[in-house]
């Protein structure tokens, strides 16, 4: 209790350091154990999956994303730029990376090739909700920031007009009412 105490025990020192260092090897053991579970926990799910021929919804957008890159890739952009001259992507708030890396490859660097697709994004960044299944903002931040033109909606048809001037009030009051710079609030 008073320290280190020498006399009964000399090597307290030592001992205490190869302790510390045990322990740090512990947590790593741990940090690893729980890495190894969650890769032999996919692979066993993809094993299943693949004996029943079962597919998700994230399996079919990395399977196309996987396509559009494959050896077949350029038949399959060449026949799906031909089927759909046009996309409209409402609620683009609420895509992930894979989603935006299919619809640009599809639709605008269809026209580096000299097709004339077009893709529409509809979307506000204010109500992306959907982060919890993997939509991602900074897809929609970097779409924005690829698009050719943008507009901005600036009369709200949804909502009343009461709870408009509410919400308006309340945070036209805060000098900076998202996480993001980029992301305005327009009253």
């Amino acid at each position: 209790k008073a320290g280190n105490n020498i006399q009964v025990c000399p090597n307290l020192e030592a001992i205490a350091e190869r302790l510390e260092g045990l322990v740090e090897v512990l947590v790593q053991l741990t940090y690893y154990l729980a890495i190894s579970a969650v890769k032999q926990l996919q692979a066993d799910a993809a094993r299943v999956k693949g004996q029943n021929g079962w597919i998700s919804y994230d399996d079919m957008l990395s399977q196309v994303a996987a396509a559009l890159h494959s050896d077949h890739g350029p038949g399959l952009i060449k026949a799906l730029r031909a089927k759909y001259k046009i996309a409209f992507v409402d609620e683009f708030q609420d895509t992930d990376h894979v989603q935006w890396t299919i619809f640009r490859r599809l639709f605008l660097q269809s026209q580096r090739h000299g097709v004339n697709n077009r893709l529409f994004l509809i979307g506000d960044p204010k109500q992306a909700i959907y982060g919890f299944r993997g939509a991602d903002i900074f897809s929609y931040q970097r779409a924005v920031q690829t698009a050719q033109q943008s507009y901005t909606l600036f009369h709200n048809w949804r909502s009343d007009p009461l709870l408009i001037q509410a919400v308006n009030v309340l945070f036209s009051s805060v000098s900076r009412p998202f996480i993001f710079d980029n992301i305005s609030f327009e009253h």
